[in-house]
């Protein structure tokens, strides 16, 4: 399983080593990512939503719920001199 959790709170590295403890030690995980400038938690393994996002409260923080755990990438935009513009 791979989970990524929305989390509001975290603001430092501080923070994100709090929150990978917190969830490191609960059975079935195998490895936790934290993203502070996202504010997402990553987790892998074998571990139901529920309890990561108890231990995230337990912690102090506010887990909003799953979100799609790959990254987005922003796409160029196009140039809008070569035309093709939609308001051309």
């Amino acid at each position: 399983m791979n989970v990524a959790i929305q989390v509001a709170g975290m603001s430092c590295e501080h923070c994100a080593n709090t929150i990978r403890q917190a969830v490191s030690a609960l059975p079935g995980v195998d490895h936790v990512d934290v993203d502070v400038s996202r504010g997402v938690v990553t987790v892998d393994g074998d571990c139901d939503l529920a309890a990561i996002s108890a231990a995230i409260a337990d912690a102090g923080y506010t887990p909003h719920g799953a979100i799609d755990p790959t990254p987005r990438r922003l796409l160029p935009m196009a140039d809008a001199s070569a035309g093709g513009c939609c308001c051309d």
